[in-house]
């Protein structure tokens, strides 16, 4: 895809791409804040190697079921609104980032 190239990006607004696979992203090393709202995304693992990621707003996706980003401890802020997150999901994940200013 190319993307994978751009290893310098601080800021990435992606969002309204239909994008499922955020596999490229993850050798953007100085990515800090990602904005992926309105994708398919279904899971955050391809960020949990990322450094400097400290604002990540994910809303309107599909990771209702993903655990990956209980590993995501790097960020301040975590938006995950209308992603389907049960009540037992968003106590889990507050449990695991307790220093994460979660939006849900």
């Amino acid at each position: 895809s190319g993307m994978e190239k751009l290893i310098n990006i601080r800021i990435l607004s992606l969002s309204q791409n239909a994008i499922t696979d955020l596999s490229p992203l993850s050798t953007m090393a100085e990515l800090s804040t990602l904005l992926i709202d309105y994708n398919e995304v279904s899971t955050l693992a391809p960020l949990i190697p990322l450094p400097k990621l400290r604002g990540l707003y994910a809303n309107h996706n599909l990771l209702s079921n993903d655990t990956s980003m209980d590993q995501l401890d790097q960020l301040i802020e975590l938006y995950l609104f209308e992603n389907n997150l049960s009540a037992e999901r968003v106590t889990a994940i507050q449990e695991a980032l307790p220093g994460v200013a979660l939006q849900f």
